[in-house]
């Protein structure tokens, strides 16, 4: 069953702010030929004239955003446009320009060479209103978007398309071609995605040729590539402090480690990248850069994944720092930027795809706009993970405190969707909850490693305070790979049935039987509970 909460007031959520109430600019509706009564009281778009793109077989409304753009242009007109927005009396550009990054792709032999040349920026006033003299050699535009959750949305000039089959490249070819857009390529770990790109001499925007060509009927999915606010969801020295490990409404983390300490399991972390020189953090290995496409890197875009990986795997026992809570497992890192850029969902998605094909677990504490390329990674490369038994994948559900997940923890039911709750064993008034929320773990003040030399959250090697469902979910992960180091034969669905049959009921909620979830009583506010890492292990170790 799909995890898309509520699909039909879901919109396309801005992350990667680091996590995403509800007004009717955006509907998404399965049947595109009625439009409801309310629709027309409320003066929403009529189907006619309505801004929309397909996910997961479904339209999803938009209402354009007045004097807001994406523009892209190329590099040799860099000083042309910088001229003018040195020129302009109103804010005319948001940030920087900035080079459009096309990494994961298999360049195909026809794309022009001068996709490296391409640069891109953000209006933020009216930009023909601005212009004095002759326009500037702008290659494409198109609006913002606003979102039913109230949150911006742009789409950039790229879009992409999954074949049906290898032999349907010829019908993306000629559709291409009649369009006249450019195939860039195909992505190099899921090799049914392809990247096309429009200009102005294309017969659309990548918005309409997106709908154009998933309306086609040719292919699996069509798709604009949304820029979004992408965020993440934020005897050792500091043991004591470790709330989360030991006492009431923890984890129960002090009996499992008696039994296992994640030996011989890989846990990939999808981040900012890790600090690899920590003195608590000797088991990270370099894996690769998402937004460069470098592999082996050691790329650190900020401190968000190093206090994960702490609160996954900071060596226990050595007298310093912290202790994780599988001290011994392998931690790979795939780095990204979680920024407001093109292409964006794309590196997401081959970040997943690629972890699935080494890691046992996948940890990931970000969200964002909905995204049929990360949705496929999470449905087939991560389900056919370890040999077919498939990766466990775990996502933060979000830190706005609303009724809903945010995706991608909603995408699908293989995902553990992962709430916070502090020390009373409440939930977090930040961390989101509802119908697709599976668990909740600690995500208050969780003390763990940080940035060295004080380029961190806290001036020393650790922070005593990190928060957020960012903070929780790593707990899930951790007790994933204690399960798996326990019983490497369990599939990542029998993995998640563990983790939900053996949660702990905390903070005085009212459990109950709910239709379509099996693994007994669950809350809205907390899922089936706050994870039990000594339970699960040992449930684990029943079915050897």
């Amino acid at each position: 069953m799909s995890k898309i909460v509520g699909l039909k007031l879901l919109c396309c959520l801005a992350v990667i702010a680091l996590f995403c109430g509800c007004n009717d600019s955006l509907l998404i509706e399965n049947d595109p030929t009625v439009e409801t009564k309310n629709q027309a009281e409320d003066g929403v778009q009529t189907m006619e004239n309505a801004k929309y793109y397909w996910y997961e077989g479904e339209k999803i409304y938009l209402e354009e955003i007045p004097e807001k753009e994406y523009v892209v242009f190329k590099k040799k007109d860099l000083q042309e446009l910088s001229s003018l927005k040195s020129r302009s009396s109103s804010p005319l550009f948001k940030g920087e320009f900035q080079e459009l990054k096309l990494t994961g792709i298999v360049l195909s032999d026809k794309a022009t060479t001068e996709k490296d040349n391409i640069m891109w920026g953000i209006t933020e006033s009216n930009l023909k209103s601005a212009i004095t003299g002759e326009t500037p050699a702008i290659i494409y535009k198109s609006p913002f978007y606003k979102s039913s959750l109230g949150e911006e949305i742009g789409i950039s000039h790229l879009f992409y398309v999954k074949l049906k089959s290898e032999k349907d490249k010829d019908k993306l070819i000629e559709l291409a071609t009649k369009n006249n857009v450019e195939i860039i390529g195909n992505n190099e770990f899921m090799p049914l995605w392809y990247t096309l790109s429009c200009d102005n001499e294309s017969a659309g925007d990548a918005l309409q040729m997106a709908n154009e060509f998933y309306e086609s009927g040719l292919f699996k999915f069509a798709e604009p590539d949304i820029i979004g606010n992408l965020a993440v969801n934020t005897n050792d020295t500091y043991f004591s402090k470790q709330w989360n490990l030991s006492g009431s409404n923890s984890i129960n983390w002090v009996s499992a480690y008696a039994l296992t300490q994640g030996e011989n399991v890989k846990v990939a972390i999808i981040d900012k990248g890790i600090e690899q020189l920590h003195p608590d953090l000797a088991n990270v290995l370099p894996a690769y850069d998402l937004v460069e496409g470098w592999w082996y890197a050691t790329n650190i875009y900020g401190e968000h994944g190093t206090a994960c990986a702490g609160i996954i795997g900071a060596t226990a026992n050595n007298n310093k720092g912290i202790a994780g809570i599988a001290p011994k497992v392998a931690i790979q890192s795939y780095a990204h930027n979680f920024g407001t850029q093109p292409n964006a969902g794309q590196q997401l998605a081959s970040g997943i795809a690629l972890a699935s094909g080494s890691a046992d677990v996948i940890s990931c504490s970000w969200g964002g706009p909905t995204n049929s390329f990360i949705t496929d990674a999470i449905r087939y490369n991560a389900g056919w993970g370890r040999n077919g038994k498939g990766t466990v994948v775990v996502f933060a559900t979000g830190n706005d405190g609303r009724s809903s997940v945010s995706f991608p923890a909603n995408c699908h039911s293989s995902v553990i969707a992962v709430g916070a709750i502090g020390q009373n064993g409440r939930r977090s008034s930040f961390s989101n909850y509802g119908t697709e929320l599976d668990i909740v773990a600690p995500g208050e003040y969780i003390p763990t490693t940080d940035l060295l030399y004080g380029y961190g959250y806290d001036s020393s090697d650790y922070t005593m305070k990190f928060n957020g469902t960012s903070a929780a979910c790593p707990h899930v992960a951790a007790v994933a790979a204690l399960i798996l180091s326990i019983n490497k034969n369990l599939t990542a669905q029998e993995v998640k049935d563990i983790i939900e049959k053996t949660a702990k009921k905390v903070g005085g909620y009212s459990y109950t039987t709910v239709s379509g979830r099996p693994n007994g009583t669950w809350n809205g506010e907390v899922g089936y509970g706050l994870v039990d890492a000594y339970n699960a292990v040992l449930e684990a170790r029943k079915r050897l």
